[in-house]
């Protein structure tokens, strides 16, 4: 199966607490490539600073974090950026108000032909179910 993971998704591959946690840990289990956008490098680095500055994770831990985070990318395929990637996305931001980050994943998603699209963002899931065959919401349940 190829799975793609958007950033929020991919998050709870790192903590494990989440909600959706083990329902990813299931997935992964089953894929046969984990891909991902070309922005879920930038956007997981914010994620993680984000979470630090917050308060819910020291400096030894974010490090941590994102040597696992690095250790486990070379795995990841990640969608190329190109021409089909720039128009489905504008398609996309065409009938949805969404970030342009969100758009991109989206868009990442539909170039790569993946089976099964996970998100845990509520709006980008409501996006993904009119472009996608197989989507799935990894949140509060």
């Amino acid at each position: 199966m190829k799975l793609f993971l958007d950033t929020s998704a991919l998050v709870k591959k790192y903590i494990i607490e989440e909600h959706g946690a083990q329902r990813l840990s299931a997935l992964l289990e089953k894929a046969s490539v984990v891909i991902v956008s070309p922005v879920t490098w930038i956007e997981i680095h914010h994620v993680f600073y984000r979470i630090k500055r917050e308060g819910f994770l020291d400096g030894p831990g974010l490090k941590t974090v994102l040597k696992e985070v690095k250790e486990n990318y070379v795995f990841f395929h990640v969608a190329a950026f190109n021409n089909a990637l720039e128009e489905n996305a504008v398609k996309i931001l065409e009938k949805f108000t969404l970030r342009s980050q969100d758009a991109i994943q989206l868009a990442a998603a539909l170039t790569t032909k993946s089976d099964l699209f996970c998100t845990a963002d509520e709006k980008l899931y409501q996006a993904s179910k009119k472009f996608l065959k197989n989507t799935e919401l990894l949140a509060d349940k």
